[in-house]
């Protein structure tokens, strides 16, 4: 699940705002 504020928990990764 990918949040567009929020980085991925799990992975670590900084927040999606190109996709």
């Amino acid at each position: 699940v990918w949040r567009e504020s929020q980085p991925d928990a799990t992975s670590n990764r900084p927040p999606l705002t190109s996709s």
